[in-house]
């Protein structure tokens, strides 16, 4: 059959109900094409029937209750992509929404006659056979003088499905008991079909009767169809004021809140759809569905709590309301509660294994678990099912990524933004992809282009904008983009770290612009800045007003270009330079984790390698001039330094004692002499230009350890500028005294460190050691703690964080022994292993506060270490005889720095690379050049 042309003006009253998605579905576009399944001519009176449509055989669970309306698409929320419907689904259009005009369409037999606003239906053959409707703004009352449906039928009727979990509202409703003409396609209507909602025809054409409750509830179908082709064209305010008409009269205001409290969560209105869900609950307090959806919006405002309370009683009435299990893991996602997120979202997808939406963000659960392998086939599940699934590509890349499946990685961000070019999080997460492998210039090109393409202000995409500038040296530029940034609006809840650090690294590429024609050894950043400007900005807090005494880098001098960057940064290096930079990228190589979470940073390799290159020339170089010294001291007159004088080879092969011989070796220690004292005059100048010891200078030898270190940090904080890779001694005198440290989270909460969670397992393993040993711990006021037997047996016998917590109900800590070298029998404390509960679960961390007498003990060991190591590089005596010992105990002393610099952790950020650097380009400085990478799983 055809179906017949409808307007705002004429619509069938028999126009069958329209059976909408279920709660647990989403927003689809409708198809356009009308699907009248009736039997026996024109309004055969079947209901309208499709592939999830009504049927004779329609299941109980299509909507939430006796009479039920059918439910609008879930909530659109972030993070979470729509739900696909089932192929080829489709619904008849009722009315265009753009006829309707905040007009409603009404049953002609539902609208009073003229004069007569209380009428009822009419229930004669002539006007029941009139086929039409007429458009009006909905001003009749809902309740009838003729008739009406009591509270204790509509109860009955809600009995009629066994699984239903809400009822009727209480309002009244239009009835006129039965009608004794005939309807031209009129159809019977059981209590059954009355509880849905539906029409079910006899097919014949013959009498029915006609409950007016149920033309009511058809009448609010027809709204909802209206209401859902106008949220489909984005016309959500007038989806809302035909609710607004809907409540007016009071039909189903339970049903009718719900729906327009959905409407304003997909408006982003989350407080007012909270409000319209509360009050429908207050109309009817088993109203699951909008306890559902307000659970669902309390997840979009992020109020996970709130959310959490909500889908639980959801759960607790119904059990198998899987939608309600996915909203609630999502809930418990967002609120890092990975445990209870992958129970419910576990159970989902084993009852519902087609559940991509579950599934995606089971994925999501595992990934912030630690367990990036276990997300990713998951994710390339979810793919196969729904190619278009929302965000699906990205969270993918960022899975790859973790797993450093790089180039994988890379075609899953360029898959992602080929489709939706207005992907934001997109653009973020691959621009700094790219930055965390050292092309900048491709990173802060993929910033503009997201920008560009999504027409926004992002606070991410701009500092990384700003940050890449300031690393490739574009220091002008990188200044204008931080001030930028400094001026953003952000709205309320935005996390403003970033723009904290807009300062900061304003400020230090100020200070470099100053500075960009010395050289690096010219300057310090540690030296020269605020001790309190280097403390906030290792912490990431605000800057204001903070700064007692602080002067701001002056801007405009920075900001005057230099020729080489007015010509567009293009250098020309020399063949000698590209040789020192390929060996530089070779070495540097050499530095790379082979761990999860560590990518391969071409800028970081360079960077190491340029800094081993340094130290090993500037450590041979002290040598040098120690052996030399070594040497004058032997031949000055009566043994210089209270040494006696002593006989080299030279001085027997020139004939001893002669005159001849006793001349020239006079003139040379008057030479050497003379270099000494101009050796001596240099340091001086040195140390009276520099600050705390430093060379400004650039002198290229090392007078302490801390030398050899220092080099190395500057070599950092050029390689990552936006790194605090700062000494801890010179932030302020309170935060050193206090012990600030570094931090190395294994496990944080509920959530695994994809960088550092490996290690877990053996420093857990060596927590419950030191337990065993020494019977006690420390809390967090620095107190011992003496264990009971029983205490220590159940630390030792603890499997998790939590069993390890629990066994002593405190939070505490062990500290590693660090045995003493220069002072035999001394044991420092090492590596603190801390235990500390979180609202959500436990934190298990590596901690090492640095304090005061820390740094003396630490001091004293390196310093002992490095001139170990200077005496066994000049013992040329062990050399001539045994090569091998010789070697040996130069490669113990360099691994003996190493340790107690590991130990020390003297660094507010990148004390690992400093360290490794520094080994590896004091092994270069022996002549012996480690060739082998860091073995894979290995930090």
């Amino acid at each position: 059959m055809v179906a017949p042309s409808l307007s705002a003006t004429h619509l069938p009253s028999s126009c069958p109900r329209i059976l909408l998605l279920t709660p647990d579905s989403s927003l689809h576009r409708l198809a356009a094409e009308p699907r009248h399944l009736g039997k026996g001519g024109e309004g055969g009176g079947r209901a309208w029937r499709g592939e999830w449509g009504a049927s004779e055989e329609e299941p109980e669970q299509a909507g939430d209750g006796p009479g039920s309306c059918p439910a609008l698409p879930s909530l659109s929320l972030p993070g979470a992509p729509l739900c696909p419907c089932p192929s080829g689904a489709s619904l008849p259009p009722l009315v265009a929404a753009h006829e309707l005009q905040l007009c409603v369409l009404v049953p002609q037999q539902l609208l009073p006659s003229k004069g007569e606003p209380r009428a009822s239906p009419a229930t004669n053959s002539s006007s029941s056979s009139s086929a039409s409707t007429t458009a009006t703004t909905y001003s009749s009352r809902s309740s009838s003088s003729s008739g009406s449906v009591s509270e204790g039928q509509s109860d009955n009727r809600a009995k009629g499905r066994s699984d239903s979990n809400t009822r009727h509202s209480k309002s009244r409703v239009s009835s006129s008991g039965s009608s004794s003409g005939s309807n031209s396609g009129g159809s019977h209507r059981n209590s059954k079909d009355n509880a849905r909602g539906g029409s079910r025809g006899s097919g014949d054409g013959g009498s029915e009767e006609q409950d007016p409750s149920s033309e009511v509830r058809r009448t609010l179908d027809m709204f909802m169809s209206a209401a859902v082709r106008l949220v489909m064209q984005g016309e959500h305010t007038k989806a809302v004021d035909i609710f607004n008409k809907v409540l007016e009269q009071q039909l189903f205001p339970d049903h009718a809140l719900m729906y327009r409290g959905t409407i304003y969560a997909l408006m982003n209105r989350y407080q007012d759809a909270v409000g319209d869900f509360t009050k429908a609950l207050e109309i009817n307090p088993s109203f699951h569905e909008a306890l559902r959806r307000r659970g669902q919006t309390y997840t979009a405002m992020g109020k996970n709590d709130e959310a959490i309370k909500d889908l639980t009683a959801v759960i607790e009435a119904r059990p198998t309301d899987w939608a309600a299990h996915t909203e609630r893991g999502i809930a418990y996602f967002n609120a890092r509660f990975i445990f209870q997120a992958l129970s419910d979202l576990r159970a989902v997808t084993t009852n519902e294994p087609n559940n991509t939406h579950a599934l995606f963000f089971l994925a999501q659960a595992l990934m912030h678990g630690g367990d990036c392998a276990a997300a990713i086939p998951l994710l390339l599940t979810v793919q196969q099912r729904d190619p278009h699934f929302k965000g699906l590509l990205v969270q993918l890349g960022q899975a790859l990524k973790e797993e450093s499946r790089i180039e994988e990685a890379e075609e899953m961000y360029r898959q992602a933004l080929a489709k939706e070019p207005s992907n934001l999080l997109g653009y973020h997460l691959y621009s700094t992809l790219k930055h965390g492998m050292g092309y900048h210039r491709e990173a802060m090109e993929i910033a503009r282009q997201g920008l560009k393409s999504a027409n926004a202000n992002d606070l991410d995409l701009r500092y990384m904008e700003a940050s890449c500038l300031h690393a490739l040296g574009h220091f002008p530029q990188a200044i204008e983009a931080y001030s930028a940034i400094l001026t953003m609006h952000l709205p309320p809840g935005v996390d403003q770290t970033k723009q904290f650090q807009a300062f900061y690294q304003r400020e230090l590429t100020a200070y470099l612009a100053h500075r960009r024609a010395k050289p690096m050894t010219a300057y310090s950043v540690d030296d020269d800045m605020h001790p309190t400007f280097k403390e906030l900005w290792a912490k990431r807090i605000a800057y204001t007003p903070l700064f007692p005494g602080y002067h701001l880098q002056p801007l405009r001098p920075a900001l005057k270009l230099t020729p080489a960057e007015s010509g567009g940064y293009n250098v020309t290096f020399s063949a000698q330079v590209r040789r020192v930079l390929a060996a530089a990228d070779e070495l540097g190589k050499r530095t790379q984790y082979w761990c999860n979470g560590f990518l391969r940073n071409r800028r970081q390799h360079r960077m190491a390698g340029l800094a081993i290159l340094d130290v090993r020339d500037m450590v041979q170089e002290t040598w040098k001039r120690m052996r030399r010294e070594r040497e004058g001291e032997g031949v000055g007159e009566g043994g210089e330094g209270g040494k006696g004088r002593a006989v080299r080879m030279g001085e027997v092969e020139s004939g001893g004692g002669s005159e001849e011989g006793e001349s020239a070796r006079g003139r040379q220690r008057g030479k050497r002499r003379q270099q000494r004292q101009q050796q001596k005059q240099q340091e001086q100048q040195e140390q009276e230009q520099g600050k705390g010891g430093r060379r400004k200078s650039g002198a290229s030898y090392v007078r302490r350890w801390r030398d050899i270190y220092d080099r190395v940090v500057r070599w950092r904080q050029l390689g990552e500028p936006i790194e605090p890779a700062v000494w801890i001694d010179k932030l302020t005198r309170k935060e050193f005294e206090d012990g600030f440290g570094s931090v190395t989270a294994m496990l944080v909460s509920q959530l695994k460190s994809n960088k550092y969670y490996f290690a877990f397992d053996r420093a857990f393993a060596i927590m419950k050691q030191q337990v065993r040993h020494r019977h006690m711990v420390w809390n967090g006021y620095e107190q011992p703690v003496p264990l009971s037997h029983t205490a220590v047996h159940q630390v030792v016998q603890a499997e998790t964080a939590e069993d390890a917590w629990k066994a002593i109900g405190q939070d505490y800590w062990v500290v590693t022994p660090c045995h003493s070298t220069a002072r035999p029998g001394v044991v420092m404390n090492g590596t603190r292993l801390t235990m500390v509960k979180t609202p959500t679960y436990y934190e298990f961390s590596i901690k090492t506060p640095v304090i005061p007498t820390r740094w003396d003990e630490y001091d004293f060991e390196m310093e002992t270490a490095w001139k170990e190591l200077c005496e066994a590089y000049l013992d040329v005596s062990m050399k001539a005889s045994d090569l091998h010992a010789y070697r040996r105990r130069i490669h113990n002393a360099i691994l003996r720095l190493g340790f107690y610099w590991y130990n020390f952790m003297p660094m507010a950020r990148g004390t690992a690379m400093v360290g490794y650097v520094s080994m590896l380009g004091l092994f270069a400085a022996a002549d012996m050049h480690v060739t082998a990478d860091i073995p894979k799983g290995v930090q």
